[in-house]
């Protein structure tokens, strides 16, 4: 990836167009017409803005001073340090503000409080969802070339993973689960390196699992040609970084917005790159864990990584913008804001979806089979895949993990199935596995049932 320009100096450039008390009296004019801190309500770089059109009476330097100069009276230090040890900045600007409150109604309004997110027989599967989601999407952004269809059998199956690849999938749900778990707890040094480990148990050598890099372990971040984009922090830093790092995580700052902190928790961990390898996939843990600390229960099931899986550049590019230009956090929180609320929406088109989904396959079971026993709701989100994935097998333990229900339970559902035909039974050694059958379609209406 092309490394960004490296903007003007705000500083340097003063002299250059302020003269005179006429020259101020312009330049102080010219803000309005610069579009302020955001022109066109975006917040660009120099490597973007240089590429637009200046507004009348203005060139690209004097334009970029009148948006530096805007932004100068939003900006504030954070307790977030660089590698000189200079404090990162933030400019809570309106286009931020825009976003932030978007996501507040989404948390707080009608989607946040949907039933399906917390009725438990809902609740279990989108949370399998998203946990899978997750794992395949951040684990594909680190180079495991696993298919989501794979990435499911292989969590709902809980089998021994056979590649590197297998293990970095089932080691991040499993991570996943623990960061839902001790979302409630504060942050310390000793639960980073504890979620480290279960990140990438099995994936790295275990004297690499849960423990920060050491001298000689520097880690430059590359692009794909083998450039450096970014040179960390050296490792006998890392320590102190950590706790700097958990102690902003667990601060009160009223003026700093909640999603904003998270954000933040994960752009410092990427920064510091704190060990040999894993460091985006436990930031990305790590900002769910903020969210779900801070009360915002939406964030469990939402896959930002699946967003940023979509556009990697995107991300990349946000990261680059804030070593370039003066520390500005900003660019890499506008960019996680935006994948947040892209994860949003795609979360309501699930819920929206998924009763018509079920209701659909429920209407096909029917008009199959007007008359006869009832499918449970488990067992319709059986059939609904079942139709799609012919020849799938299905597990009494698998069922259990994805629909979050006892193995009597899952049991019951499965040798019920079977019972109707619906599913076929056989045996893989000592245990049973239930296949879909190719003529499912026909056995549904030989069946004789009905949806619940």
């Amino acid at each position: 990836m092309k490394i960004p320009s490296r903007p003007p100096s705000p500083l340097r450039s003063v002299p250059d167009h302020v003269r005179s008390q006429s020259d101020l009296m312009a330049m102080i004019g010219s803000l309005s017409i610069a579009g302020g801190a955001a022109p066109g309500g975006r917040y660009r770089h120099w490597d973007s803005l240089r590429l637009q059109t200046p507004p009348p009476g203005l060139d690209h330097p004097r334009w970029w001073l009148a948006v530096k100069l805007a932004r100068a009276s939003s900006y504030q230090n954070l307790p977030l340090r660089n590698g000189r040890g200079e404090p990162f900045r933030l400019a809570m600007d309106d286009v931020v503000w825009r976003l932030l409150q978007r996501i507040d109604a989404a948390a707080f309004g009608d989607l946040g409080r949907s039933p399906q997110l917390v009725e438990r027989r809902t609740r279990e599967a989108l949370l399998f969802r998203q946990s899978v989601d997750e794992a395949v999407a951040s684990s594909r952004i680190e180079g495991a070339p696993l298919t989501r269809h794979d990435a499911v059998d292989l969590v709902r199956e809980n089998r021994p993973p056979r590649s590197v690849g297998e293990c970095m999938i089932l080691s991040n749900a499993r991570a996943m689960s623990h960061v839902r778990a001790v979302a409630h707890l504060p942050l310390t040094p000793a639960m980073v390196l504890e979620l480290h480990d279960r990140m990438t148990d099995g994936a790295l050598d275990p004297p690499e699992c849960g423990r920060l890099r050491r001298d000689g372990e520097r880690v430059h971040v590359h692009d794909q040609a083998g450039g450096i984009l970014h040179t960390p922090p050296p490792a006998v830093e890392l320590p102190g970084r950590l706790e700097a790092l958990c102690a902003f995580a667990n601060s009160d700052d009223p003026d700093l917005h909640p999603v904003v902190r998270a954000v933040l928790i994960h752009f410092q961990l990427a920064y510091d790159h704190p060990f040999t390898d894993g460091n985006g996939r436990v930031a990305r843990a790590l900002f769910t864990w903020s969210l779900l600390n801070r009360g915002y229960g939406l964030g469990e099931f939402l896959s930002t990584s699946r967003i940023l899986e979509q556009d990697p550049s995107r991300y990349t590019r946000a990261f680059l913008y804030v070593e370039s230009d003066d520390d500005d956090t900003t660019y890499f929180v506008l960019n996680q804001l935006e994948a947040m609320l892209t994860a949003v929406d795609d979360l309501a088109e699930y819920l929206d979806w998924k009763p018509r989904e079920l209701r659909r396959v429920g209407r096909l079971i029917e008009d199959a089979a007007p008359h006869g026993d009832g499918l449970n709701h488990r067992q319709l989100d059986v059939v609904r895949h079942a139709l799609d994935n012919p020849g799938h097998i299905y597990t009494f333990a698998a069922h259990r993990r994805t629909h979050g229900v006892s193995y009597q339970t899952a049991r019951t559902d499965l040798l019920g199935m079977a019972e109707h035909g619906v599913l076929e039974r056989a045996k893989r050694g000592k245990m049973f596995v239930f296949a879909v059958p190719r003529d499912l379609e026909n056995r549904l209406a030989a069946a004789r049932i009905t949806s619940d």
